[in-house]
């Protein structure tokens, strides 16, 4: 062989060289973990169980659109924006079920955000590997470990998936010098899907000030007018009551501080791989960008969780930074002090720590589901559980409020008591305890408990 012929066959050997392949193995590793993940989400999402209360909420709240945001001493409230359920009304026009409609958006809204992420590192100068790394650990993060909104039917996911496809928009424009106010727009749009996303707009105006501050401040002045005109139109089409109920007062408080806790496992891996790589590479523009975005994205998530009723969902903004930290990470090998040959015992010990982290989540269910006989079983019999609870509530009349929301919603009863807003009401102050209890008394409601095998 000529000295020209093994030159070219160096790369390939390279490419085989022992930890390469490891890091491959581990890749493939996470990619069985999210395939396996959102099969089980896509499973499950053909069930008639309960995933959680919102999903009977919200598909009431979409067959009500003519009284979207009720009268403040209603029962019931409203705090969601509205497009989100004229979009499940829509679905349910076309004679989707609004409940198996609204888990479609959101698996699909999953593999989309999936995308994004891979999408936003390219463009930001990374490999399309690193690019896949930090996308396949979003979605076996979304779908393994926060496995209970993925297949729910809830505006989140679909909203932060418009957020994010107009930051990867906001990137890609302003990457290339052109206006971003269209961009802006789209985030906008965002916004009255789920208001509570506001970390990742707040992070691109701010990456668009590192480099143009003009047209940073130009397109903070749009967002804001557009933002201000969409509450107006609104106001005008609903009343104030939609201003009132879209800033519901909620209890604040440490106590909640266990969400993070709690779910800090997989985040802490992919914290440690992007703070590791932004100490290294801290000179960097690029870098100082990512950090903003982890930052801004964090303290969003953190306060936002000190509210009731708030869950892991506070920290999705956070997440969706951090697989792109993670991705940038895995294609910036270059800014370690370390030399080329060890490019892949860096990339092996980032796969590691990212496959370690997610192992660390209490979800096992989409695992059961693959090889437990016994677990198909209990499904099955949660199944007719449901049939049987939703059989008995139809012989129930007036208004009632069962204990599992959605088997009052395929019973067909209507929406008369909002549990969490109500009991809000007593914990903000506005109400007693006793004041709840007369209230449901002079509204005939009648609370019944359902079996706890109808909740998944």
């Amino acid at each position: 062989m000529s000295i020209a012929e093994q030159q070219s066959f160096t790369p390939v050997l390279e490419r085989i060289k022992p930890g390469n392949v490891a890091v491959a193995a581990l890749i493939v590793a996470l990619l069985a973990a999210a395939s396996t993940a959102i099969v089980f989400c896509c499973f499950r999402a053909s069930l008639p169980l309960e995933i959680d209360p919102n999903e009977a909420w919200n598909a009431w709240q979409s067959k009500s659109l003519v009284h979207l945001y009720p009268p403040a001493d209603a029962l019931t409230i409203n705090n969601y924006p509205p497009l989100y359920f004229y979009l499940l009304h829509a679905c349910a026009s076309l004679g989707v079920e609004e409940i198996y409609a609204g888990r479609a958006i959101s698996i699909f809204a999953s593999l989309a955000l999936t995308f994004l992420v891979y999408r936003t590192v390219v463009i930001l100068g990374a490999t399309r590997l690193a690019a896949s790394v930090g996308a396949i650990w979003l979605l076996a993060t979304l779908s393994g470990a926060y496995t209970g909104y993925v297949g729910m039917n809830d505006p989140h996911l679909l909203g932060l998936t418009v957020m994010c496809a107009g930051f990867t928009w906001f990137v890609a424009r302003a990457k290339k010098g052109q206006a971003t106010k269209p961009a802006v727009l789209l985030m906008i749009l965002a916004g009255f899907i789920k208001h509570s996303l506001i970390a990742i707009p707040a992070s691109a105006l701010v990456w668009l000030a590192f480099d143009r501050p003009r047209e940073a401040a130009r397109a903070s002045a749009f967002g804001l007018a557009a933002c201000a005109a969409g509450l107006v139109v609104c106001r005008a089409v609903y009343g104030s009551e939609f201003l009132e109920q879209l800033m519901m007062p909620r209890a604040v408080g440490w106590k909640n501080l266990h969400l993070a806790l709690t779910y800090a496992a997989p985040l802490a891996g992919g914290a440690a791989i992007c703070i590791s790589w932004l100490i290294c590479d801290r000179r960097s523009r690029l870098a100082q960008k990512i950090a903003v975005l982890l930052a801004v994205t964090f303290i969003s998530g953190f306060v936002q969780s000190l509210g009731d009723g708030l869950d892991v969902n506070a920290y999705f903004e956070f997440l969706f930074a951090l697989a792109i930290g993670a991705g940038m990470a895995f294609g910036k090998i270059q800014a370690w002090p370390a030399s080329a040959s060890a490019a892949a015992g860096i990339r092996l010990a980032f796969a590691a720590v990212l496959l370690i982290a997610l192992s660390l989540s209490s979800q096992t269910e989409p695992y059961k589901f693959l090889v437990s006989r016994e677990f198909q079983q209990d499904v099955a019999e949660n199944v007719d559980a449901v049939r049987s609870e939703v059989k008995r509530l139809k012989k129930i009349q007036g208004n009632v409020s069962c204990s599992v929301m959605l088997v009052c919603y395929w019973a067909g009863k209507p929406f008369v008591w909002d549990d969490f807003a109500m009991r809000e009401r007593v914990a903000t102050g506005r109400w007693t305890e006793a004041e709840m209890k007369r209230q449901a008394r002079l509204h005939h409601i009648r609370f019944e408990t359902i079996d706890d095998r109808t909740v998944w």
